[in-house]
C-alpha cells in the first residue's frame, strides 16, 4: 500500500522582520497512509504547524517553500499553480486550525459558512439544498437542533461546538486527509475526549488519512497510529507510535517521555529537559539537541547526524549514538550485518 501523502526533504524559509532569512522547516520527510493517523509531536517552536501549512501551500507571505516534494496521491502539490491547489483544499484535504474561533468567520452565519463548502466546489446555488446539506453536516458531527443552529453566529456557540463547526466544515466533502493543527487546544479535559473520539469516529467511517499536531503525548498516543517526533524544524524520529513510546531511541523522545507525569510514581519529581530550543537564527552547526543532551559526545556538535534505519524503515532516528541506544536484540542483529 502506498502513502496517501509523501513529504520528501520539505525545506522551508522565512524573512524575519528585519530581513535576514531563517530556516524554519529543514529537510523534512514524513509519510501518511490511508486509513491511519500521523502525530506530530514537539515543544511549542518546533516546526510543526508551518509544517503543516508548507504541505497545503498556505504558508504567509513571509515563507516559501525552497525545496523538497508533496506527493498526494502521486501528484506533486508544491508544483501544482494556486488555482489547482484551491480545487484539492477543503475537498480532498481539510485542515482543523488551533482557534475556531478566529477560523471562522465572525460576520457570517454557521450555515453560510458551511454552504460555502458546496457552493464553491460543487456549484449548488439552490439555498434550500445548502441548507440540507449543512443540516446534515452538523448532524455528522453531533450538534443538537443543527436545523435551529444554522442562522447562529459562531460567537453563540461554545468553544467545544465551535470546533465541532470547524470539523464540519472540512469534512463535508468527505476528503482523503485531514489536517489537525492543535484542534483540541484551550479545551477542558472531558471536551478535548469528546472532539478526539469524533475524529476517531469520521476517520472510522471516511476511511480518511489524519495528521495530528499536538503537543500533548497522552493525546497522541491515544488517538494516533504513527509519530513523527520534532525539534529545531527537523525531524528526530519516527515510527509506529507503540514502538516509539515504549522503547524511545532518540534523547530528546526519551526526555520527553520522562517529562510526563505517572499516577504509579506521583512520588516522585518530574524530569525536566535543561535549556530551550535554539532560536531559528542561531542554529547550531551539528545536532539541534547537543546542547541539552547528557549523552553528547564531540561529533553531535560537529555536523548533524543521517538518518538510521531499520525495521524495514519503519523506524527512522537521527542520532550519532543511535546504535547504542537501540533495544538490545536490535543492536544484536545491526552489529551482525556490520560484520558481515
Amino acid at each position: 500500500m502506498k502513502p496517501i501523502l509523501e513529504a520528501r526533504h520539505l525545506t522551508t524559509m522565512l524573512r524575519g522582520r528585519h530581513g535576514g532569512v531563517v530556516t524554519a522547516v529543514d529537510n523534512v520527510s514524513l509519510s501518511v497512509m490511508p486509513g491511519r493517523a500521523l502525530a506530530l509531536v514537539g515543544e511549542s517552536g518546533s516546526g510543526k504547524s508551518i509544517t503543516c501549512l508548507s504541505l497545503l501551500g498556505l504558508l504567509p507571505s513571509s515563507g516559501k517553500l525552497v525545496a523538497g516534494e508533496v506527493l498526494f496521491k502521486g501528484r506533486d502539490l508544491a508544483k501544482l499553480p494556486q488555482r489547482e491547489l484551491e480545487k484539492i483544499r477543503g475537498r480532498e484535504i481539510g485542515m482543523i486550525l488551533q482557534d475556531a474561533m478566529t477560523s471562522l468567520n465572525p460576520l457570517l452565519t454557521i450555515g453560510d459558512q458551511i454552504g460555502e463548502v458546496f457552493r464553491y466546489h460543487q456549484r449548488v446555488r439552490d439555498r434550500a439544498e445548502l441548507r440540507r446539506r449543512a443540516v446534515e453536516v452538523l448532524e455528522k458531527v453531533k450538534i443538537p437542533a443543527a436545523a435551529e443552529r444554522l442562522d447562529s453566529y459562531p460567537f453563540q456557540f461554545s468553544g467545544g461546538m465551535r470546533q465541532r463547526v470547524s470539523i464540519a466544515i472540512n469534512v463535508a466533502l468527505s476528503p482523503d486527509l485531514l489536517i489537525c493543527d492543535e484542534p483540541t487546544t484551550a479545551l477542558d479535559v472531558t471536551v478535548q475526549l469528546q472532539i478526539l473520539g469524533l475524529l476517531s469516529e469520521l476517520q472510522r467511517e471516511q476511511n480518511m488519512a489524519i495528521v495530528f499536531v499536538t503537543h500533548d503525548l497522552h493525546l497522541a498516543a491515544q488517538f494516533c497510529d504513527d509519530v513523527a517526533i520534532m525539534y529545531g524544524g527537523r525531524v528526530v524520529e519516527a515510527g509506529p507510535i507503540r514502538e516509539v513510546f515504549e522503547r524511545p531511541v532518540h534523547p530528546y523522545t526519551v526526555g520527553l517521555l520522562e517529562a510526563l507525569p505517572k499516577l504509579e510514581t506521583y512520588d516522585r519529581r518530574l524530569l525536566a529537559i535543561p535549556g530551550q530550543q535554539p532560536g531559528l537564527a542561531e542554529v547550531p552547526r551539528g545536532c539541534r539537541f547537543a546542547a541539552r543532551c547528557a549523552s553528547a559526545v564531540a561529533q553531535c556538535h560537529e555536523s548533524y547526524p543521517d538518518w538510521f534505519e531499520w525495521n524495514g524503515g519503519q523506524r527512522r532516528v537521527a542520532c550519532w549514538l543511535t546504535p547504542q541506544r537501540l533495544p538490545e536484540p536490535v543492536a544484536e542483529m545491526q552489529q551482525e550485518l556490520a560484520n558481515g
